[in-house]
């Protein structure tokens, strides 16, 4: 089942049509050639086109804004200033940045040249990729599908979507403003489930654009590899939160609280689990659950502040992981509601199935560390995590541990606001991703960099035709050493 903008239903009965819309790889690969042949007329090359584009989303977001946040709200229960902050500012933050930078990152840049090519001049210059494929998760509908088209739009590329279908109501106000901007030659949106998105993989694309679990990350590539499509895998993993003995404590509490209980847990950059060293373990918990009352009251299910999980089958996913330890604060579920509290979780150790797979919801396992050096070799011995938290004040600690852990991008002394900093460019390493995003990288993620030398007819110097004399060889030793 699929849907690519057309048809001319409201977006609420979108959002629970997509079982009766009907898709098959003749369409797919219809879009993908009426995208193709949109491209290669040159309609996307100029800077005005580009700049527009950015600018109608921009303008229609903001126009959007209140069906947006409602039909979030629908989705996952999530609070308006959450869903403003993280979704939709985010990407008119994206559009800004972007939009700054279009006229710099578009313009060749002479790099110079060697002796052993001159007179001839190096040039550097951006191309678009040409059609893409952007397949997006459904824990930030909004910033994860949007986020990656702004980049390719920038970059003057096409776009295929493929949003989640457990956001119903947010991809029907999403196609809305989608299709009422663009036409299905530059920008086009496929509904549906893991049989769209594995009828769209079958297709030959520029770029594969992708944001999910690493289980389905592997497949992707698999099938990209068949094209030999490039890629960007923005993954996860268990992102660790290191709380040493000499770190404010109470702030480390009250920004690892705020860090993994955003989305109620369900941000791939979120804490997973934190490693607190054992003198301060106890006083850090009881740090937790005071800042857990803070924020969310002593009921946290009638707080207008705390969102839902996705489903009914990843709550029960949930339910089962608090089995893995002690439940040392929250721990009330019910299934039916999507709702979990925020949770901390004692007792755990790294055999247990919460510590085997990321969690990805409102359960904080709590591990300790007597020395440094064991909590560093722990890390290292597993994957690396999409994102690296560390609490401590010493400033030797944490070029230490900076060096020794790989790890995506992360925070000192804070949590999550490498994603809000859209000079700095995020994306995993590993198994939690490759390729980044945000910001000019966006444009140069969806880009390809080509290499230009521009030689002079004026002078052709003899050095490099045969026949090779021992003179020349004496000049191509003193210039290639």
């Amino acid at each position: 089942m699929g849907y690519h903008a057309r048809g001319s239903e409201s977006h609420e009965e979108r959002a629970h049509s997509s079982d009766h819309l009907s898709y098959d790889h003749h369409s797919i690969a219809e879009v993908i050639s009426t995208q193709k042949a949109f491209f290669f007329d040159g309609k996307t090359s100029s800077i005005e086109f580009r700049d527009r584009m950015l600018r109608l989303l921009y303008d229609s977001l903001l126009e959007h804004k209140n069906p947006l946040l409602e039909a979030l709200k629908k989705d996952q229960g999530r609070p308006a200033f959450e869903a403003y902050s993280a979704e939709i500012g985010f990407v008119l933050m994206e559009i800004k940045t972007l939009r700054k930078h279009l006229k710099t990152l578009m313009s060749p840049r002479s790099v110079g040249t060697s002796l052993i090519t001159a007179p001839a001049k190096g040039v550097l210059m951006w191309e678009p990729k040409g059609t893409v494929l952007i397949m997006s998760p459904w824990n930030y509908p909004v910033q994860l599908l949007l986020g990656p088209l702004v980049g390719a739009l920038a970059s003057g590329n096409t776009a295929i979507l493929k949003p989640s279908e457990f956001t119903p109501h947010t991809n029907g106000v999403l196609c809305d403003i989608l299709r009422a901007l663009y036409p299905e030659a530059l920008v086009a949106t496929f509904l549906g489930g893991a049989s769209v998105a594995e009828a769209l993989l079958d297709h030959a694309y520029d770029h594969i654009f992708f944001t999910g679990s690493t289980r389905v990350g592997q497949i992707v590539a698999e099938k990209a590899a068949r094209f030999l499509t490039p890629v960007t895998l923005e993954l996860g993993g268990k992102s660790p939160a290191i709380v040493h003995k000499d770190a404010n404590l109470e702030l480390a509490a009250k920004r690892i609280v705020w860090g993994k209980f955003l989305n109620a847990g369900q941000t791939c950059i979120a804490p997973d689990f934190v490693y607190v060293q054992w003198d301060v373990r106890d006083e850090f918990v009881e740090l937790c659950k005071k800042r857990i009352k803070a924020q969310f009251g002593s009921t946290p299910k009638e707080s207008p502040d705390y969102g839902r999980i996705i489903s009914e089958a990843h709550a029960e996913r949930l339910v089962k992981l608090l089995e893995s330890g002690t439940v040392i604060e929250g721990g009330i579920a019910s299934i039916k509601d999507r709702f979990i509290s925020p949770t901390l979780l004692g007792g755990v150790d790294w055999d247990r199935p919460v510590m085997q797979e990321e969690i990805f919801g409102p359960l904080l396992p709590i591990l300790t560390y007597d020395r440094l050096e064991d909590a560093v070799v722990a890390l290292r011995s597993r994957p690396k995590p999409l994102a690296f938290y560390l609490f401590s004040n010493d400033e030797d600690i944490q070029k230490t541990l900076i060096r020794q852990i790989r790890f995506g991008g992360g925070c000192v002394n804070d949590t999550i606001l490498q994603v809000l900093n859209d000079r700095l460019p995020f994306g995993g390493v590993g198994q939690s991703g490759q390729g980044s995003y945000h910001g000019v990288q966006s444009f140069k993620e969806f880009s390809h960099q080509k290499s230009l030398v521009y030689q002079s007819t004026k002078i052709d110097l003899p050095l490099r035709y045969p026949p090779y004399r021992s003179w020349k060889m004496k000049i191509a030793e003193w210039l290639l050493r």
